[in-house]
C-alpha cells in the first residue's frame, strides 16, 4: 500500500531534497532532526520506505509504503512485538527531553526495550537491571557527566556497556571514555544505521558477558564440592595425564587414581574428559 501526502508550502532545494531522511539535518533552530529518520527506520523494520519530491508548481509530497497485512506480514514482525522480557533493554541517559524521545522511538522501533532519564543521577538511582543491555549516554549534561555517570557504574562493578554520543566531543575525551571501558563514542551527527549497529554490538557483548559469568559461577560451584586430593587428580587430567602416570606422580595405585577420577566425574556431572577440561577452565577463568 502507498500513502502520499503533499502540502502547498515552499518545498526544499537541492541540498534538502538529499539530506532530508538523514538523523540530526534539520532547517530549524531548534529541530533534531529525527523524526523523518525514525519514520524511514520504522517503516522499513516493517518491509515499506519513505521518500519525497518537489510537487511541480508549489509545495511537496511525501510517499511511504507499508506491505500488506497477511501471515507472511506478521511471521518477519519486527521483534518489538515480542515480551518485554524477551528483549534487551537500552538506557539513554540524556538531559534533553526532545533527544530522549527522538531517541527512545527509534530505538523502541528496533525491538529493545527503552528507558530513558533526564541526568546521570536518575539513571544511578534506578534499581540495576538483571537481563541483558546498554546505556546510551550524553557526554556533556549538568552536573554529573557521563564521564561521571562512567566513573560511578564502574565503581559499583556494574557491568553494563556504555555508548557515548555527543554534539560537542572531542579526542582526548573519546579515548578517555575507551579506556574507561566505553563500548563506543559518536560524535552527531550519527546515522541511525550507524548507532543501531553499535547498539546491536554492545548487547551483543553483554549477553556473551553474562553467559560467561553463569558459566564461571556453575563451574566454580561444581569444583567446589571436591576434596583435595580430587581436585589434583582434576588438575593432572585436565593436563592430559593418564591414570598410571597420576598414580606415580601422586605416589598412589592407579586402582585409587580410578575411583578418585570417578567421583570428580560424578560430582561436577561431566560426561566425557573434553567436559572435564570445559568445566576446569571455566571455574578458573575471571569473571
Amino acid at each position: 500500500m502507498e500513502v502520499c501526502v503533499k502540502d502547498n508550502g515552499v518545498g526544499f532545494d537541492a541540498e534538502a531534497s538529499q539530506r532530508l531522511l538523514e538523523p540530526f539535518y534539520t532547517t530549524k533552530e531548534d529541530g533534531m532532526g529525527m523524526g523523518l529518520a525514525i519514520s524511514k527506520t520504522i517503516l522499513q523494520s516493517y518491509g515499506g520506505r519513505l521518500w519525497a519530491e518537489n510537487n511541480r508548481g508549489a509545495g511537496a509530497r511525501f510517499f511511504f509504503t507499508v506491505p500488506a497485512a497477511d501471515a507472511s506480514a506478521v511471521a518477519v514482525a519486527p521483534r518489538r512485538e515480542q515480551e518485554r522480557g524477551d528483549r534487551a533493554t537500552v538506557f539513554i541517559v540524556d538531559d534533553d527531553p526532545s533527544v530522549l524521545k527522538a531517541l527512545g522511538r527509534l530505538i523502541d522501533s528496533a525491538g529493545y526495550a527503552v528507558e530513558t532519564f533526564s541526568s546521570a543521577q536518575a539513571f544511578l538511582q534506578h534499581e540495576r537491571l538483571d537481563g541483558p543491555g546498554c546505556v546510551v549516554a550524553d557526554l556533556h549534561m549538568p552536573g554529573e557527566t557521563g564521564l561521571d555517570l562512567q566513573s560511578a557504574l564502574n565503581a559499583r562493578n556494574y557491568t553494563l556497556p556504555i555508548i557515548f554520543i555527543t554534539g560537542a566531543g572531542d579526542t582526548s575525551t573519546g579515548v578517555l571514555a575507551m579506556k574507561q571501558g566505553a563500548v563506543d563514542f559518536l560524535s552527531k551527527p550519527v546515522g541511525d544505521e550507524e548507532l543501531l549497529r553499535v547498539i546491536a554490538r554492545a548487547v551483543n557483548t553483554d549477553k556473551q558477558a553474562r553467559t560467561q559469568y553463569t558459566q564461571h559461577v556453575v563451574a566454580k560451584e561444581k569444583v567446589a564440592k571436591l576434596t583435595g586430593r580430587e581436585i589434583e587428580i582434576l588438575d593432572l587430567v585436565v593436563k592430559g595425564m593418564r591414570n598410571k602416570q597420576i598414580a606415580h606422580t601422586l605416589g598412589i595405585t592407579e586402582k585409587t587414581v580410578k575411583a578418585h577420577r570417578g567421583h570428580v566425574m560424578q560430582k561436577v556431572e561431566a560426561a566425557s574428559v573434553a567436559d572435564l577440561v570445559r568445566i576446569s577452565e571455566n571455574a578458573a577463568a575471571s569473571p
